[in-house]
């Protein structure tokens, strides 16, 4: 981590002790997509800090091809067929890119700088303050809950993948 990552982490901790606990459910940082990796990782101007940060959507598992292994996953979970996740993929990533690519989100974090191993930031991602991309993804069948459970009520196996 960087002098200016270590400063922000620590002036975000400050100002999570002095904030009423009503404020600190959620926190928020705002930014412009400039770049998507893929359908769950994006990288973000975050204008809160003027500084870039890769940005991974949090509690959502979107296909990812490599390692042979991610696929076998896929298909233990009722995907048809490699080809067809692979058109799913590539379908999903064309739309998260048309919905968020050079576009204002706001990126909501249970913990601030909540991060996974990869050092990516960890939130759920939603435009115009109030479109939840993750949820979005779940709905439209172009991803499946992952780790926790905030989206299971909206995972019905149907859309892209399980079509």
């Amino acid at each position: 981590m960087d002098w200016t990552g270590l400063f922000i982490y620590v002036l975000s901790f400050l100002a999570s002790l002095l904030l009423p606990a009503q404020q600190q459910d959620n926190f928020v940082l705002h930014g412009n997509v400039e770049k998507v990796y893929d359908g769950d990782t994006f990288y973000v101007y975050i204008y809160n800090t003027s500084s870039y940060e890769k940005v991974r959507l949090k509690c959502i598992d979107f296909p990812d091809l490599h390692p042979q292994n991610r696929v076998d996953k896929w298909i233990r979970a009722g995907v048809n067929n490699e080809s067809h996740l692979h058109y799913c993929y590539t379908k999903g990533n064309e739309l998260v890119k048309q919905l968020v690519l050079h576009k204002d989100v706001w990126i909501k974090q249970d913990k601030p700088w909540e991060r996974d191993k990869y050092g990516r930031l960890l939130g759920y991602v939603y435009l115009n303050s109030s479109f939840d991309v993750n949820k979005w993804l779940i709905m439209q069948g172009y991803a499946m809950p992952y780790y926790c459970h905030v989206y299971d009520k909206y995972w019905e196996k149907e859309g892209c993948l399980w079509n």
